[in-house]
């Protein structure tokens, strides 16, 4: 099956409480973003470029890299915390910490989603992302849409409409020799435990959103 990654206007009918969630499945390549469990945006059967994973102190993030036929590729971290521990920093702190060679814009809110713009501060490399804070213990991330696309997905959350066409978007370009270099965070023990990203469930620090 052809991978692609398309906005699908048929089935987006939102409400004012909607909020968009990622979703992404090993098996079958593939990732998601839905609203009122219906698909916005979606890839199938994209090429698994690269796999890892990170274990660090009370914490796992599992890291993908995908690239779908026309040639978008998209990276997915999903971030769990384990049991009795909890994030307690806000969404901007985590970017601010993990993505540590971007600046960072936070262009849109919806619900528990946020639609950031990294700006690499060595050659000022543009990355479109969205994480989904699922729970205190969990966050989904997702980054290296193209620029139309992004705003096609901020404008259907915000305006909580339709989608007036069906968009296939498509980006040639070959995919780097080395496919780990399309992980962008970095996640370490300095911002796990110094900068307090992660602490013990029932502590005193209040968890921000």
């Amino acid at each position: 099956m052809k991978s692609t990654f398309l906005l699908i206007s048929t089935l987006a009918v939102f409400t004012a409480c909607s909020t968009p969630h990622i979703i992404h499945n090993e098996d079958t390549h593939s990732l998601e973003l839905s609203l009122n469990n219906s698909s916005i945006a979606s890839t199938t059967d994209a090429k698994l470029l690269y796999k890892s994973r990170v274990n660090l102190s009370n914490i796992n993030i599992y890291q993908f890299v995908y690239e779908t036929q026309s040639g978008l590729v998209l990276t997915y971290e999903d971030v769990q915390v384990s049991s009795g521990y909890l994030f307690t920093k806000g969404m901007k702190v985590v970017v601010h910490n993990v993505f540590i060679d971007h600046s960072y814009d936070l262009m849109y809110t919806k619900g528990n989603t946020y639609f950031f713009k990294l700006i690499s501060k060595k050659d000022q490399t543009v990355i479109y992302m969205l994480i989904e804070k699922k729970s205190n213990r969990s966050l989904q991330i997702v980054y290296g849409f193209t620029p139309d696309l992004f705003e096609e997905l901020i404008e259907a959350s915000k305006n909580d409409k339709t989608l007036n066409n069906t968009i296939l978007i498509k980006k040639s370009t070959k995919p780097l020799q080395d496919t780990s270099l399309y992980i962008k965070s970095e996640w370490n023990y300095k911002n796990i435990i110094l900068d307090n990203l992660i602490s013990k469930a029932g502590s005193s620090r209040r968890v921000r959103k």
